[in-house]
């Protein structure tokens, strides 16, 4: 029988001028880096505070809207409540899928000029993709 090993040290946040892996080495994907597992930690945990720097800007997302005491005391009142919710999912989903050809559009530009890493535009067009194929499954 082995002894206990001890456990894992707790994965600590480090403060942005603490973390070792430069943000240009994120940032730049043409050349993938070798990072040792508290590199790698320190990446995650920076990625999670701050997000990916090649990220769009999020737009205007608003919290979904909670129900208030009376709609949740009134069954009728907490239906007309999630039908509008559902209204306003279906609305925002055919939103998306409507912008899928200036997406598309926006991919084969940046590929033509050069502006993004062959990488870059394959991650793109696989998410497109993604998106793609949302569109043809059923609500």
């Amino acid at each position: 029988m082995e002894p206990p090993s001890s456990p894992a040290p707790e994965p600590r946040a480090l403060p942005v001028a603490a973390v070792p892996v430069s943000t240009a080495a994120v940032v730049d994907r043409s050349v993938e880096p070798e990072l040792n597992a508290e590199e790698a930690l320190v990446l995650m945990q920076l990625m999670a505070d701050q997000g990916d720097p090649r990220s769009p800007p999020l737009g205007t997302l608003k919290p979904r809207e909670q129900a208030t005491p009376a709609q949740l005391a009134d069954p009728a009142q907490y239906q007309a409540f999630e039908d509008k919710q559902s209204r306003a999912l279906i609305q925002a989903y055919a939103s998306g899928v409507q912008q899928i050809p200036a997406i598309r559009e926006r991919i084969e530009q940046a590929a033509q000029s050069g502006e993004r890493s062959a990488e870059e535009i394959d991650e793109a067009r696989a998410a497109l993709e993604q998106l793609e194929r949302l569109r043809l499954v059923d609500p």
